[in-house]
């Protein structure tokens, strides 16, 4: 009779296993299958199990390096250890829980792919961590920044020197430069005006 629908209840279970007349709750993005099933009560047997597949999305954020640039001296190599970040490091926007532990983190330094001096289109990798961060998603795993190498400075010393008198109050002297690397080639000269012509 009516009676009977009334005491019978609907089970649910996230495991199959497990029952409750409560139905499931879940906070965390993912996907779960939610089992549930009429218990029969006293003339009826159950109703049969069955499932239904629910999916709870993440949030996703955008994530930005406009403006985000690194900047490191020249060293004649591609190395970014030396990399200092120039600017902030990279936006996020998007919608919040409040409450929610996240941070979105970034690769230290981004990858240079040439060791001369300029400004250069770059990456670098970004993540989200802490303890909600199941919850979010980034739009992207990588932002475009600026790699910035700028030139190295070097000390100069004009070479003590001799030339042989022309009649000139002007003199071109080499200079001994310190710092630079490797085997690059680098060369430099000194004019200087003498106080006088004579020997």
């Amino acid at each position: 009779g009516l009676g009977d629908v009334y005491k019978r209840q609907m089970q649910y279970s996230l495991d199959g296993q497990n029952w409750s007349e409560n139905i499931p709750t879940a906070k965390n993005a993912g996907d779960y299958t939610v089992w549930y099933y009429v218990q029969g009560g006293d003339n009826y047997h159950d109703g049969e199990k069955a499932s239904v597949k629910v999916t709870i999305a993440p949030i996703m954020l955008e994530v930005s390096g406009d403006g985000v640039a690194y900047v490191k001296t020249y060293d004649g190599t591609t190395s970014a250890d030396t990399a200092t970040w120039k600017t902030p490091i990279p936006s996020v926007e998007g919608d919040l829980v409040l409450g929610d532990e996240l941070q979105v983190t970034a690769d230290l330094f981004p990858a240079y792919t040439t060791s001369k001096v300029g400004s250069y289109d770059a990456e670098i990798g970004v993540e989200l961590r802490g303890k909600d961060a199941q919850n979010y998603k980034l739009t992207v795993d990588k932002v475009a920044v600026t790699a910035i190498i700028e030139p190295k400075p070097l000390t100069a010393t004009a070479a003590e020197g001799s030339r042989a008198y022309d009649a000139t109050a002007e003199w071109v002297a080499p200079l001994e430069l310190d710092g630079i690397i490797g085997s690059d080639d680098v060369s430099g000269w000194a004019e200087f005006q003498l106080p006088g012509i004579n020997v």
